[in-house]
């Protein structure tokens, strides 16, 4: 829980020495009080873009208009070989599959992985994901106690990890140490190279595995066929391409599912909207991921000199859009602390926009839509445990860990 007495005050003291990995936590487990203060701050004086120290310094930006500046403008900021602030621990040492990449290049292997993530193919595995979800809460129904993170959550994104990459729901254990060793480099002073060793060698033994026996996952299909210009993938690219599948699978699927089964528990009038009209959930969907923005955004550098929202910012410099305040900007969305589950127009920029928009944005709706819709029906009545809070932990993809819960009966 975050002091409040020390907070910041004015925007330039937020600013100066703001840093994602370690956001004061509030009351409620939640980061939101400070970041709505962070963002009134910033809002009373106007200043949508403004210096911040961390991490070597960068241009951080707060405002709507401003990110969707930099996100549109791919020339003159680019992703280049900062695509993250710190940068993260690619297997092949290069940068982020995809994220990473610009121009011609992002677009030659984004087009390989296109069509597996396509609205229509996703699409068809809502059944398979609502199933998935069943067999989950099944497991912690009948019970008086579960948690919401760890039992379904973190266990379905484990599944998905599963159909993408051909790996076995029975090593899911080293999943998380994995996707934590590729997050938390050495830029923040963690030493994680036997769990990446661990995840190299567990993929050269899926390489030869999919290679003699290939399976219906994407990631066969890329490890048989996949090239770029005639050529066939490198091993690099595989091990990449893998690194990316669980990193998107697990971070954003089991943490956004995990805080919308926080925001559940405390309202059944939600809940029974929900139940009661099914034609909401797009828009239900849509103010989740503006409202918790799990992914905090991703770095780019300025290739000329340039400005943004009245900021000079020099060639070479590093901006930063940090979507958790943007998409809480008042000049774009009314009452923006508030959850409003027909919200619309609702332009956030939780998935991303332009053409760096996450490759997964597709899928994460379906599984979202397919988990809620299943929760509901097979445990319509549940809160929050008041013996044991639930725990938020702040990072690049930042959400809720532990989400406990005591189930009743009918709403």
């Amino acid at each position: 829980m975050s002091d409040t007495s020390t907070q910041p005050s004015t925007a330039d003291e937020f600013y100066r020495n703001f840093d994602h990995y370690n956001v004061p936590i509030g009351p409620d487990g939640t980061p939101f009080d400070f970041l709505n203060s962070f963002r009134d701050a910033v809002a009373a004086e106007g200043r949508w873009v403004s210096w911040c120290e961390s991490y070597g310094g960068y241009w951080l930006i707060t405002g709507w208009e401003e990110a969707r500046a930099v996100f549109r403008d791919p020339r003159t900021f680019e992703n280049g070989e900062v695509p993250i602030v710190p940068p993260w621990v690619m297997p092949s040492g290069r940068p982020q599959m995809l994220t990473g990449y610009d121009g011609a290049r992002h677009m030659k292997y984004r087009r390989l992985v296109h069509e597996a993530f396509s609205s229509s193919t996703v699409a068809q595995m809502y059944d398979e994901f609502a199933t998935d979800a069943r067999h989950l809460i099944s497991q912690f129904s009948s019970g008086e106690r579960a948690d919401l993170a760890a039992d379904l959550a973190t266990r379905f994104a484990h599944t998905v990890v599963a159909r993408l990459t051909g790996l076995p729901l029975e090593e899911a254990d080293k999943f998380g140490a994995w996707v934590h060793a590729i997050t938390h480099s050495s830029a923040l002073g963690e030493d994680n190279s036997a769990d990446l060793e661990e995840m190299k060698a567990r993929f050269d033994q899926l390489l030869v595995e999919h290679r003699q026996n290939p399976t219906a996952n994407i990631m066969s299909e890329l490890i048989n066929s996949g090239a770029v210009d005639g050529e066939s993938l490198t091993y690099d690219d595989l091990i990449d391409f893998f690194a990316v599948f669980i990193l998107g699978s697990i971070e954003n699927t089991s943490l956004l599912l995990a805080d919308v089964g926080w925001l559940l528990a405390q309202r059944p009038e939600l809940r029974r909207r929900l139940l009661d009209d099914p034609d909401l959930y797009d828009t239900f969907i849509d103010e989740s991921l503006r409202f918790f923005s799990t992914a905090s955004g991703a770095a780019r550098t300025a290739t000329v000199d340039t400005e943004i929202g009245g900021v000079k910012i020099k060639a070479g410099e590093k901006v930063f859009p940090y979507l958790p305040l943007i998409d809480r900007d008042p000049r774009e969305f009314v009452d923006p602390d508030a959850f409003d589950p027909a919200r619309t127009p609702n332009r956030a920029f939780a998935l991303g926009f332009g053409p760096h928009r996450c490759l997964g944005a597709n899928l994460i709706r379906v599984e979202l839509a397919a988990v809620v819709k299943t929760l509901l029906e097979e445990l319509p009545d549940f809160e929050l445990d008041p013996d044991a809070p639930s725990v938020w932990t702040p990072s690049h993809v930042a959400g809720m860990i532990s989400v406990p819960i005591l189930m009743g009966g009918q709403p």
